[in-house]
């Protein structure tokens, strides 16, 4: 129980340090294996003097040659080495694949419940039966290699076999996971994002095998197609990478440099010019492999195609080490649940406990939280809503009705600068004449006028700063909104719903929302704008 809680008490950090870690160790076995393919296409093209085409590099692996020195005839004795061994850095990565999903698996079903765990539980048990089916295709390809013309070799569509399996049991697993997202506390004019499955039914991995098991079994749906053709979805995969690292240095990178300081500014560049290099390296091994594997009579040297390989996985690696080491400094500290679970919707209450007594409107798009002093003078005032009896509410009620009928006293001795004089944001408007064709107070407030009653108890008539939401630009809705704790205001519930629910920052000044609130009524409390914040509708429950 002592072993069981201290875990439990540091989880979250055990667990950034472990799926990092696993990560840099697996693209470590990667980059072994890239090596080791290296060093027997070397030795395979000093054994025949010249580059050698990709059926001279099957075989069993006992060829060897000597590098001839300056003082003796055999200075260096090169070894073809084995296929197993080329190999055995992959099995290794699947070795760790299957116990990080083990690992993963059993804490999910053993903290926490089937309910929130089912989509994760699955998630995990495909990943470990894929590592068992994937080892398993490395060792049916490390027959097929060693024997590449025995009457006893496997066919190719029999080596792939564990692959067509282990896609076909991702693809049923992915159909027994439960929707997820969607759910959201306020509702906007559109729909919540649309409700899905976790994952993919079907990876690159599974396709790209699909297609080269295809062509080397001579069945390929593209008559005479060239290995270009068949590795299709990597040239899908490079362009939408391609285009998309093309936005982030033409769009991405004058934002940054604009929106942030320049010492954190710096720091973005070394991860982008490492995430340039693998692309651009990666792009050009793998177009050197294809005129490699399709024009046979016009061979390719290993350096041409490992090299460049090689170099993109280490900037790959030093990528993720660099990812890994900001990670590890800045360990965030969830409440609770697993990243891998979405988070589900605070409840209302606790939205309620969250929003604040009262709000200080600075402006129409600025609401601040009251001081102690003006929270007090306030409830000396008014009094708390919770304790009003009703003899007190129908005064407020007749003096908002009183204000509303009678215009705020204005004196023309006030000169002309009376009419833009603003406090809080708001601009006082001049009273109209009683012969004036005067409007009710809820059609003067549609025009973008408010009433707010001054200290001695009436009211003067204002006007707002803008009269369309900023988001939305509409004008027929009222902008009663305002986002928590920025304080940023002036649009409409819709727009601001949306953006809570999404998860979105304030789009005015980038600080989370953590709740909408709307706004009820104005008072001025000691020459300022106070204003009783309250939550949106509770929404009805979903049918």
């Amino acid at each position: 129980e002592i072993l069981e809680g201290w875990v439990r008490a540091r989880w979250w950090t055990m667990r950034v340090w472990m799926k990092r870690i696993f990560l840099l160790t697996v693209m470590g076995c990667y980059l072994a294996f890239a090596y080791l393919l290296y060093h027997r296409w070397l030795v395979t093209e000093a054994v025949h003097g010249v580059p050698v085409n990709f059926e001279d590099l099957l075989g069993s692996g006992n060829s060897s040659v000597c590098i001839a020195g300056t003082t003796s005839p055999c200075a260096v004795h090169l070894q073809q080495i084995s296929w197993v061994t080329v190999m055995l850095p992959l099995w290794i990565a699947d070795a760790l694949t299957l116990g990080a999903h083990s690992a993963l698996l059993i804490v999910q079903h053993a903290w926490r419940p089937a309910a929130t765990s089912f989509n994760a539980r699955l998630e995990h048990a495909s990943g470990a039966c894929r590592a068992i089916l994937y080892a398993l295709f490395k060792l049916l390809l490390i027959e097929q290699l060693a024997n590449p013309g025995s009457p006893t070799a496997l066919s190719w569509p029999l080596v792939f076999a564990p692959i067509y399996a282990a896609a076909v049991l991702q693809a049923i697993l992915h159909s027994f996971k439960t929707l997820e997202g969607g759910e959201a506390l306020f509702r906007g004019r559109d729909s919540s994002r649309p409700r899905r499955r976790p994952g993919f039914a079907l990876t690159l991995d599974d396709t790209l095998a699909f297609n080269i098991s295809l062509h080397l079994s001579g069945v390929f749906y593209v008559r005479h197609a060239t290995w270009s053709m068949v590795l299709w979805p990597l040239w899908l995969v490079a362009a939408v990478c391609g285009v998309g690292l093309f936005l982030l240095i033409c769009f991405g990178v004058p934002m940054l440099s604009r929106r942030y300081p320049t010492r954190q500014f710096l720091m973005v560049l070394p991860p982008l010019l490492l995430l340039l290099a693998t692309y651009s390296l990666s792009m050009h091994a793998l177009m050197r492999c294809i005129e490699w594997l399709d024009y046979p009579s016009a061979p390719v040297r290993a350096s041409e195609v490992m090299s460049p390989a090689i170099a993109a996985a280490w900037c790959l690696w030093l990528l993720l080490a660099v990812v890994t080491l900001s990670a590890l400094w800045h360990v965030p500290v969830p409440q609770s649940g697993d990243d891998d679970e979405p988070r589900e919707a605070p409840s209302y209450e606790s939205l309620s406990a969250q929003l604040p007594a009262l709000l200080v409107r600075e402006s129409s798009t600025l609401f601040r939280q009251v001081s102690a002093r003006t929270l007090q003078a306030y409830e000396a005032r008014y009094g708390r809503m919770d304790d009003e009896d009703e003899s007190e509410r129908g005064e407020k009620e007749r003096d908002i009705e009183e204000a509303t009928t009678t215009p705020a006293t204005y004196s023309p001795d006030d000169g002309p600068n009376a009419f833009s004089s603003s406090s809080g944001g708001l601009r006082v408007l001049p009273p109209q004449s009683p012969g004036d064709n005067q409007k009710p107070g809820r059609s003067i407030i549609e025009e973008g006028v408010e009433l707010v009653s001054t200290p001695s108890g009436r009211a003067e008539i204002v006007e707002t700063d803008g009269l369309s939401c900023w988001i939305c630009l509409r004008d027929d809705v009222p902008l009663d909104a305002v986002l928590l704790h920025c304080g940023h205001g002036g649009l409409c519930l819709d727009c601001a719903a949306n953006i809570w629910k999404r998860r979105n920052p304030c789009p005015m000044c980038r600080a989370p929302v953590a709740l909408v609130a709307r706004v009820g009524d104005t008072v001025t409390v000691d020459g300022k704008l106070v204003v009783s914040p309250e939550l949106p509708p509770r929404p009805d429950p979903q049918p």
